[in-house]
C-alpha cells in the first residue's frame, strides 16, 4: 500500500493534498474499493485471481494446463501485479500508466491488462 501511495505522490508532483484525495478515493470510493486487496485476508486478491482463472480456462486452456503441469499457483503469480500494479516487473513510468487506468476505470482495467499480457 505504501508503494501505491508513493506512486500517487509522484503522479501529482508531490502535492500531498491531491495525493491524499486520490488515495482515499481508491481505497474507499463507491467505484473503487482497492483497500480490500491489502487487508490481512487479501479479500480482493482471491476473487480477482478466480476471475482470471475462469477466463483462462475458457480463453487459454493450454496456458492453464501449462501452469497446472508446472504447479504454478495463480494467486502467487498474480499477487505482485495486483498489489504493486506491475511496478515490481516494469519500469515505474509504465506502472504510472497502470495507476492512471486503475484510477479512471477501476479494477476492470487491471484485469484487462493481465488478460492482455497472458494472451500475448
Amino acid at each position: 500500500m505504501n508503494l501505491l501511495a508513493g506512486m500517487i505522490l509522484i503522479g501529482v508532483d508531490f502535492d500531498e493534498v491531491a495525493a491524499f484525495a486520490i488515495f482515499e478515493r481508491l481505497m474507499r470510493g463507491k467505484k473503487h474499493n482497492w483497500r480490500r486487496i491489502y487487508g490481512y485476508n487479501l479479500a480482493t486478491l482471491f476473487p480477482l485471481t478466480d476471475h482470471v482463472y475462469s477466463w483462462m480456462l475458457g480463453e487459454l486452456p493450454d496456458l492453464e494446463a501449462h501452469l497446472q503441469n508446472h504447479c504454478v499457483p495463480l494467486v502467487t503469480l498474480m499477487c505482485g501485479p495486483f498489489l504493486a500494479l506491475f511496478s515490481n516487473i516494469i519500469k515505474l513510468e509504465a506502472a504510472m500508466h497502470v495507476l492512471d487506468r486503475l484510477i479512471l476505470a477501476g479494477e476492470e482495467s487491471i484485469l484487462s491488462i493481465i488478460k492482455h499480457i497472458l494472451k500475448t
